[in-house]
């Protein structure tokens, strides 16, 4: 019995024994793999070699390809470069549904508190219409309130170099209120603007308010944009007459839109403007 146990233990030593080994032996060869700084190269056939290798700065036979520094030949042309996007969009939220609107920009809205043409602006060579205003005795007469008219120009400009000079002419004319001009498409226009063709965005704006609590509201809101509140209809007295001010950052339809947008009042709608002589409608012949 004693010599069999004896056997047994052998044997289980031997196992342990051969099982260290055999550990070792794979830690070794893993931490001397790992311990190899030197990645084997990875070789990249060509399909032609060289027959002979040239000195660097010798010249042969064949012609090299220009570097960025050398200027390309005249017989290549680079690709047509890629249409630029529109400048800016710009959309009428008519019955919730976005109308695009297209630039007309032979054209700029015009609004001064006095009935004159500031000089920087007359000396720029612009056509103006009379000035015009709202019927101020039906007005607060502690409201601050507009002139407004029609700027035209011979010249039709990219809606790039337009948008440009309109911020350049506020740049150097804080005190005036700007508008772009739109064209109007056939779609809409004889249901929206008395069959006119294209339209300013005036100063003036409409909200419509969700609950008359929300007055209040419409007030802070107001503020905080750089409009005021001119009037509230006295038979629809959810509806408020609008105006941004010299400080507004938005024009009047881009200011309509935020009031619209904003989740917090029912309606936001602009009030465009056109110095267009009214157009009877086609008659159409049965």
């Amino acid at each position: 019995m004693t010599k069999t146990f004896k056997n047994l233990f052998a044997t289980q030593n031997a196992m342990q024994k051969g099982t260290v080994a055999t550990l070792c032996i794979v830690y070794a060869l893993f931490f001397t793999l790992a311990s190899c700084d030197k990645q084997v190269p990875v070789l990249e056939w060509e399909d032609e070699e060289p027959a002979t290798s040239q000195v660097k700065g010798e010249k042969t036979g064949e012609e090299e390809p220009p570097t960025e520094e050398e200027e390309t030949p005249a017989d290549e042309h680079p690709p047509p470069a890629e249409p630029e996007p529109p400048v800016q969009f710009y959309y009428w939220n008519y019955k919730n549904e976005k109308e695009y609107l297209v630039l007309n920009t032979r054209y700029i809205y015009l609004a001064v508190r006095e009935p004159r043409i500031p000089e920087d602006i007359a000396r720029r060579g612009f056509k103006a219409e009379e000035f015009r205003s709202a019927a101020r005795e039906y007005l607060d007469p502690d409201k601050v309130y507009y002139y407004y008219t029609e700027l035209s120009m011979e010249e039709t400009l990219s809606d790039k170099v337009y948008l440009e000079l309109l911020a350049d002419i506020k740049s150097k004319n804080s005190d005036v209120i700007l508008g772009p001009y739109f064209n109007i498409n056939e779609a809409i226009r004889p249901h929206l603007l008395d069959n006119k063709w294209r339209v300013g965005a005036s100063h003036i704006f409409y909200v419509k308010l969700k609950d008359l609590k929300d007055v209040k509201l419409l007030e802070q809101m107001a503020e905080q944009m750089g409009c005021v509140i001119l009037l509230q209809d006295h038979y629809m007295p959810l509806w408020f007459v609008m105006s941004i001010t010299e400080a507004s950052e938005l024009n009047g339809l881009e200011m309509a839109n935020f009031f619209h947008e904003c989740g917090l009042f029912g309606v936001g709608e602009f009030s465009p403007i056109s110095f267009e002589p009214y157009e009877q409608y086609p008659q159409v012949s049965k």
